[in-house]
C-alpha cells in the first residue's frame, strides 16, 4: 500500500462503518416496533405516558401494527387519573383508535393522522378553594390544549362531561360529540344545577383538530334557565376555554337581575327585558359595547367596562336612554331577588299608593353597591310619571 492510496481507504472505511452503523440502528429500530406490535412494550409506554402527563397513565390493552402498508393503533380502557390529592380519573376512554403514515413513522413520528374517541367519560372537579383535577402541570401550558391533534386530518369523538364545580355551585352533565366533517362538528347538549337550581346547555363548536388548533374557536350555544334564555355566537381563544372571548349576546327573559347569577356579574332588578350587544372578555375584564337595553317601557344604549381583577369590582359605563318610567326606576333600585324568583317572575315593584312627596322617600338598596367602584355617566331625555317632568336629565 502507498501513501497515496491512504485516504481513499479511510474514506471508504469510514462510509461503511457508517453504512454498518445505520443497518444497526435501523434493527434496532425495526426491533423495537415488532416488540411494540408484540406488546411487549405496553408498561414502558405506559410509565412513559405517564412521565409526560404528570399523571398515572393506565391501559388494558393495546394493539399496534407499526410494520404495515397501513399503520395503526388500537388501546383499550384508557385511563389517565386524577391529581395526587384526589382519588379517582379525570379521563377513561372506552377505545381509542388512530391511523399513521408509514413514511411517517420510519422518520420516528407518532403523530397519527387520522384519530377515534370512543366512550369518552371525562369527570371534572373544582374545589371550593378554586383547585381543580383539569390543569396538567404548572401554570398556563405555552401548548394550544388541542395542539397535539394539529397534525390529524380525521377526528371523531363520542362520549359524556360531568362537570362539578363547588366554587360556582355548579352541577352539569352533558353528552358531547365530534363529527368526521362540518365547519361546526362539535355538538355538547347537557344540563345541571346551579346553586340547586336546573339549567340546559346545548351549544356547537368548530373542529377541534387540524389548521383550526391554531385559530381563534367559533361557537354558538342556547342557555336557558326558567323562563331566562341567553344565545351567544362569536369566538373564544380555544375550545372550552373562555379566558379569551368575542361574541354576539341576545338575552331575554322575565328579570335582568338572573342574569347576573348565571355569569357572575352584577345586573339589577328589573321588568321584563331583552339585552342585545357585542361581549369582549380577557382574564377577569370585561366589555359591553355596543349594549342595547330594553325593559319594561325603559330602554338604554351605551357601553361597560367591567374590571374583576382585584377583590373590589371596578366598572365603568356611559349610558343613554330616551324614556325611563318611574315604575322601570323603582324596579331597578329595588333589593336583588333570590335567583328562585328572578330566573321566573319579573322584577316590576307594584304601583306606590300616591304620596304628597315630589319624588318617593323609600330607602335606597345600599347593599346593591357594596365592594363595588362605579363611575357611570347618564343620559336620560325624559322620565315619566314624577310629580314634576324630568327632560335632559343627566
Amino acid at each position: 500500500m502507498t501513501g497515496g492510496q491512504g485516504p481513499p481507504r479511510s474514506v471508504s472505511r469510514i462510509l461503511s462503518a457508517a453504512i454498518v452503523g445505520l443497518a444497526l440502528l435501523g434493527g434496532v429500530f425495526v426491533t423495537l416496533l415488532a416488540a411494540a406490535d408484540g406488546g411487549l412494550l405496553d408498561r414502558p409506554i405506559q410509565r412513559w405516558a405517564s412521565h409526560r402527563l404528570g399523571r398515572t397513565v393506565t391501559f388494558k390493552a393495546m394493539r399496534i401494527q407499526l410494520l404495515s402498508r397501513h399503520p395503526q393503533m388500537e388501546v383499550d380502557g384508557l385511563s389517565i387519573a386524577n391529581p395526587s390529592w384526589m382519588r379517582g380519573s379525570v379521563a377513561d376512554v372506552a377505545r381509542l383508535s388512530a391511523t399513521f403514515q408509514p413514511s411517517a413513522i420510519f422518520k420516528g413520528s407518532l403523530e397519527p393522522t387520522t384519530l377515534a374517541v370512543e366512550g369518552l367519560a371525562l369527570h371534572l372537579f373544582r374545589s371550593n378553594s378554586g383547585r381543580n383535577n383539569w390543569t396538567f402541570g404548572q401554570g398556563r401550558q405555552a401548548e394550544r390544549a388541542f395542539g397535539p391533534l394539529r397534525h390529524v386530518q380525521r377526528f371523531s369523538l363520542a362520549g359524556r362531561v360531568d362537570l362539578v364545580d363547588l366554587q360556582r355551585k355548579l352541577r352539569f352533565r352533558a353528552r358531547v360529540t365530534h363529527a368526521l366533517a362540518g365547519s361546526m362538528p362539535l355538538l355538547l347538549e347537557g344540563q345541571g344545577e346551579l346553586e340547586g337550581i336546573p339549567l340546559r346547555l346545548a351549544a356547537r363548536g368548530g373542529p377541534l383538530h387540524s389548521a383550526s388548533v391554531d385559530r381563534p374557536y367559533p361557537f354558538v350555544a342556547r342557555l336557558t334557565d326558567g323562563a331566562t334564555t341567553v344565545v351567544a355566537r362569536g369566538t373564544s381563544g380555544a375550545a372550552f376555554d373562555l379566558t379569551e372571548f368575542k361574541l354576539a349576546m341576545d338575552a331575554r327573559g322575565p328579570n335582568l337581575a338572573d342574569l347576573g347569577y348565571l355569569f357572575n356579574l352584577r345586573a339589577p332588578n328589573s321588568p321584563p327585558f331583552r339585552l342585545v350587544t357585542v361581549a369582549e372578555g380577557n382574564g377577569a375584564r370585561f366589555v359591553f359595547n355596543p349594549l342595547r337595553v330594553h325593559f319594561g317601557g325603559s330602554d338604554v344604549r351605551g357601553w361597560i367596562h367591567s374590571d374583576h381583577m382585584t377583590q373590589r369590582h371596578r366598572a365603568t359605563a356611559e349610558l343613554w336612554s330616551t324614556i325611563w318610567t318611574k315604575e322601570d326606576v323603582r324596579a331597578v333600585l329595588a333589593p336583588m331577588p333570590p335567583r328562585i324568583t328572578a330566573r321566573s317572575l319579573s322584577g316590576a315593584v307594584p304601583r306606590e299608593i300616591p304620596s304628597r312627596w315630589i319624588l318617593p322617600d323609600t330607602a335606597f338598596p345600599i347593599e346593591n353597591l357594596r365592594g363595588l367602584d362605579l363611575q357611570a355617566r347618564v343620559h336620560v331625555r325624559a322620565v315619566r310619571g314624577y310629580s314634576l317632568p324630568l327632560d335632559q336629565l343627566d
